[in-house]
């Protein structure tokens, strides 16, 4: 059974960082994301971020407010 918790820990950030692949998933309700990791390495762990979201134009310049990521290329 999954634990629910209000903040990632730092190995949660850690393992997020690690992965080279993930999904977006949205429900009927555009502003409710929720963002899947698998890994498949010697110890099999399924994290799920659920998120509120807001689409933002990839012309929009407002995208450089929410991120200092100079190599930024979307924010989904």
């Amino acid at each position: 059974m999954g634990k629910r918790y209000e903040k990632l820990s730092q190995d949660d950030k850690e393992f997020i960082a690690d992965q080279h692949l993930f999904f977006i998933a949205s429900a009927s309700n555009c502003d409710e994301v929720t963002v899947p990791f698998v890994s498949f390495a010697k110890q099999p762990l399924n994290l799920r971020l659920f998120c509120k979201g807001e689409l933002i134009d990839k012309n929009d310049t407002t995208i450089f407010e929410i991120s200092d990521e100079p190599k930024l290329k979307a924010i989904i």
